[in-house]
């Protein structure tokens, strides 16, 4: 099948071994930052969950720089369990002492990343915005809708909130080199006319902040996975969030422009390696097998030092089996 095709360029120094990389934002960013992660990438993805509208983004962004630490109050309780409406439901907890201890920890962690990250890839999942109190939320938990008052967030909005946040973040760490990305994952519930609504102001955001700013640029990754692929193949079977095929296509445009030709040289040996690693054999007892893992145990060594990373927790699996082969 014929499809549209739609490179992607930079401006920026490419990336290689050893750059430490932030992702924050849509589920998206999980998908590619572990992708980062497992090619040995030094990564840091979402410490307080998916989050999908800029404001809810960028407001954890300038808590971790000012150091303006979560208090008691900022937790309420909802089914037994401890919430805050600034960050992602899976960071719940039972206690609220537990919860405000492993918010702040995150927080330090995310302060200590964004002023020694060397990239930042921030992901826009929607527009559309509820408020308590005035203030927009980040996630709404699960409760009633009538708690929450619904609009969308216009274009000029989200650009002054993420450019006021950026500005400041590029004082603290001015050797960042920021990336956004509007993710394709269909927000259907808000319904498909609203989520259009919602994209498009997410995109005209990003086009005038790149304008702007001389320290970011855009990915087209929305363009890719809703133009160039534009099948219901790519996506998952709820039609709404893309699957590993269409990751994957966008995982190979990054590697092939945003990496440099070291990298992209020691990603292929790794990935031979970790494929040697995920083998089942049949005759896992047999003087073979001792041989194969002995085999890829050189084989992790050779990369380590080749290319100065650690596969210490590969080795260490590797060196079980065959102690459990002695």
């Amino acid at each position: 099948m014929e499809r549209l095709e739609l490179n992607i360029s930079t401006s920026f120094p490419k990336i290689e071994l050893g750059e430490k990389c932030l992702f924050i934002g849509s589920c998206f960013s999980d998908e590619i930052g572990n992708k980062f992660k497992k090619s040995k990438i030094d990564t840091l993805i979402n410490p307080f969950g998916v989050l999908f509208h800029p404001e809810s983004l960028v407001k954890l962004i300038n808590r971790a720089i000012d150091q303006d630490f979560f208090k008691k109050t900022d937790f309420f309780e909802f089914q037994d369990y401890w919430f805050n409406y600034e960050m992602s439901g899976a960071m719940a907890k039972f206690d609220r002492n537990e919860a405000l201890e492993f918010a702040n920890e995150n927080l330090k962690k995310l302060r200590a990343y964004l002023l020694s990250c060397d990239r930042v890839f921030i992901t826009f999942g929607s527009s559309v915005e509820r408020r308590v109190n005035g203030n927009i939320v980040a996630n709404c938990h699960k409760q009633p809708k009538n708690l929450f008052e619904r609009s969308i967030s216009s274009s000029d909005s989200v650009f002054f909130a993420v450019k006021t946040c950026l500005d400041k973040l590029i004082k603290v760490n001015s050797k960042l080199k920021i990336y956004l990305t509007v993710s394709p994952v269909r927000h259907a519930k808000e319904g498909l006319v609203d989520n259009q609504i919602s994209k498009a102001n997410l995109l005209i955001a990003s086009n005038n902040l790149v304008k702007s700013l001389n320290y970011i640029e855009y990915l087209p990754v929305y363009e890719i996975v809703i133009d160039c692929l534009r099948d219901y193949s790519f996506f998952k079977d709820d039609l709404v969030h893309p699957n590993s095929k269409a990751v994957n296509n966008v995982w190979q445009l990054i590697k092939a422009n945003l990496f440099t030709d070291n990298f992209n040289k020691f990603e292929k040996e790794l990935s031979k390696f970790q494929s040697a690693m995920n083998h089942n054999s049949l005759f896992p007892k047999s003087s073979a097998h001792k041989r194969f893992l002995s085999s890829i145990l050189a084989t992790a060594n050779k990369i380590e030092g080749k290319y100065k990373i650690d596969l210490s927790s590969e080795k260490e699996i590797i060196n079980s089996c065959l102690k459990n082969l002695a």
